[in-house]
């Protein structure tokens, strides 16, 4: 899979910029908050119709505008795929080939990985960063997965209403904890599977890296191994506090290092490189899963290790995915040979 072309308009303080990708590896650099980041995020939404950073609709909209629109042509061994989002003050609607598709199918036309400052909470941040980050790497494997989570949201937000009521309707109640329950199952296999996998790709990545500490993603389900049985215990407690008490929206995710937590004994290198190696494990699971490498975006590339290390980092995924990367300075006689854009207030300069 390749990003060929793409078309911004309205976007943040984007000015219309309409780039092609020719190289495997593009590098976008330019002082800060000229706009690299914003262009890292459009692509983001371009695949995901999601930001890595903004919920709000409105400030992705460039001052003055209405909307926002971004467009671009995706390459696949034997076909070409359009894709577009156009953001307005309500929300966002997503095409894929001039057509309204269901979010799955869009999904999977162009798999995209990013690796900002903000992916720090993956290790020391709360659990439901990596729940995120564990369902993510799932859906990017099966994007049918992705229902499976809409429809748990939908049944845990009916369950909390009904645990709300009073008085509580237990027989309605029994019947959503019975959808409620499996659905649940099914994230647990999933979350289960998918992080057995990375941990198998964290030793790989760690043999190729030659790093002498493991990493390891450690997955404890809430509720144990007998989830029926947990709410049925908690029904009492539940039905006072009014929410759910256990499930996979409170499911423990931990990264260890050497087998300790690494948010407390990692220090600020170890913690930037395991970040870079779990999203690394992204995209490994990507090509694994169909063989087209995905879209890999690295944000301010220097600014989370050192130069040996992000050289090492490089090369490893340069036949793995294509590269799109910012930096405050060109990077022509390192690591790689990247096709260079220059970004000034908004503008983004081809410089070949």
């Amino acid at each position: 899979m390749r990003l060929r072309d793409l078309s911004v308009d309205g976007f943040r303080n984007l000015n219309g910029a309409t780039l092609r990708f020719d190289a495997t590896v593009s590098l976008f650099h330019g002082d800060n908050a000229q706009g690299k980041t914003n262009l890292l995020e459009a692509i983001y939404i371009l695949g995901t119709t999601r930001s890595f950073r903004e919920n709000r609709h409105d400030y992705l909209i460039g001052e003055g505008r209405e909307a926002a629109r971004l467009e671009g042509r995706v390459e696949h061994p034997g076909v070409n795929h359009e894709l577009s989002v156009v953001i307005g003050r309500d929300g966002k609607q997503y095409l894929k080939d001039n057509a309204q598709v269901p979010l799955p199918a869009y999904l999977e036309t162009m798999p995209v990985v990013i690796l900002s400052v903000e992916d720090r909470s993956l290790v020391g941040g709360a659990p439901k960063f990596r729940r995120d980050f564990l369902d993510a790497s799932a859906v990017r494997r099966r994007s049918a997965y992705l229902d499976t989570l809409l429809a748990f949201g939908r049944c845990l937000r009916q369950r909390n209403q009904l645990l709300k009521a009073d008085p509580v309707p237990l027989r309605e109640l029994d019947a959503w904890t019975r959808t409620y329950t499996r659905l649940a199952e099914e994230i647990r296999s999933e979350r289960w599977d998918v992080s057995g996998r990375i941990n198998v790709l964290l030793d790989k990545l760690g043999g190729e890296l030659d790093n002498r500490e493991r990493v390891r993603v450690v997955y404890n389900p809430s509720g144990g191994k007998d989830l029926a049985g947990s709410l049925a215990r908690l029904r009492s407690e539940e039905t006072r506090v009014g929410t759910t008490l256990a499930g996979p929206h409170r499911d423990k995710v931990e990264v260890l290092l050497n087998g300790k937590p690494m948010g407390a004994y990692g220090s600020a290198g170890q913690v930037r490189t395991a970040v870079w190696m779990l999203k690394l494990t992204s995209v490994l699971m990507v090509v694994e899963k169909g063989g087209d490498a995905p879209l890999f975006l690295l944000d301010d590339v220097e600014a989370e290790l050192d130069s040996s290390r992000v050289g090492k980092m490089m090369r490893l995924m340069q036949d793995r995915a294509q590269l799109i990367m910012t930096a405050t300075r060109p990077l022509s006689d390192e690591w790689v040979h990247p096709h260079q854009f220059r970004v000034e207030d908004g503008r983004i300069i081809d410089e070949g």
